[in-house]
C-alpha cells in the first residue's frame, strides 16, 4: 500500500472548513516490511493520510495491496516476521510507532474480516457486549443491558414484530456474527480499523 493507493473519505465527510485542524488519527509515511530471509516484502510502503472525528476514510488498492497491514500497522498488531520499519501513527497527538501502544487498546480497535474471529458463537450477542460494557465502562444490570441493545440497533438491528426487545440480546452470536461484530467497538473506542475485502461476483 502507496499513496498511490488513496484513502479517500466517505462521502459526507467533514471537509476543508468544516474538518478540526487537528485530526483525530494522523499516519504520515508508515512503512511495514516482511523479511523473509529470502527477500524483504514492502507491504506498506509510505502510505500517509488523516482521520478526523466522525469522519470513515476507505483505503483503495488492490487485493494483497495491503489494505489489512495497514489497518493492523495503525493498531500495532504486526507480528513477526514483519516489522513497522518507520513512518508515524500518531492517535490524539502521542505517536503510537514511538510512544507505543499499550495506553490505548480501549481506543483504537480493530474489525477483521471475519467476524467469527471476534465473538464467540456459544455465547448470547448481549452477553458478550454486555461483557465489554462492564470491563471499558463499568456498566452493569439494567443500564449495561440497554446500552447493548441500543448498541445493536445502532448497526441496524430492530425488535421483531410481537417480541420484545431482549430478543435483540438473546440470540446466540453465531446467528449473526457478520453484523454485530461492528457494534462492540463502539464500546470502547473511538476510532476503528475495518478490513474486508469486495465481495467475489457469482
Amino acid at each position: 500500500m502507496t499513496t498511490n493507493e488513496s484513502a479517500v473519505p466517505r462521502q459526507g465527510s467533514p471537509t476543508g472548513s468544516d474538518r478540526r485542524s487537528d485530526a483525530l488519527l494522523k499516519v504520515r509515511d508508515l512503512r511495514t516490511v516482511f523479511r523473509t530471509g529470502k527477500e524483504t516484502i514492502h507491504a506498506v510502503d509510505g502510505i500517509s493520510f488523516d482521520v478526523h472525528a466522525g469522519e470513515t476514510v476507505g483505503l483503495v488498492g488492490e487485493s494483497g495491496s495491503g489494505k489489512s497491514v495497514t489497518a493492523r500497522s495503525i493498531l500495532g498488531l504486526i507480528d513477526r516476521p514483519g516489522a513497522i520499519e518507520g513512518g508515524e501513527v500518531r492517535f490524539n497527538g502521542v505517536d503510537l510507532v514511538e510512544g507505543g501502544w499499550d495506553g490505548h487498546r480501549g481506543d483504537i480497535a480493530i474489525v477483521f474480516q471475519d467476524p467469527l474471529n471476534s465473538i464467540n458463537p456459544v455465547y448470547t450477542v448481549g452477553n458478550q457486549i454486555r461483557e465489554a460494557l462492564r470491563i471499558h465502562q463499568g456498566l452493569t444490570g439494567e443500564a449495561a443491558r440497554s446500552k447493548a441493545i441500543e448498541l445493536l440497533e445502532d448497526v441496524g438491528f430492530r425488535t421483531p414484530p410481537g417480541g420484545s426487545a431482549s430478543t435483540l440480546i438473546s440470540s446466540q452470536a453465531g446467528c449473526n456474527s457478520v453484523r454485530s461484530s461492528p457494534s462492540r467497538s463502539p464500546v470502547t473506542r473511538t476510532c476503528s480499523c475495518v478490513t474486508s475485502r469486495r465481495p467475489r461476483s457469482t
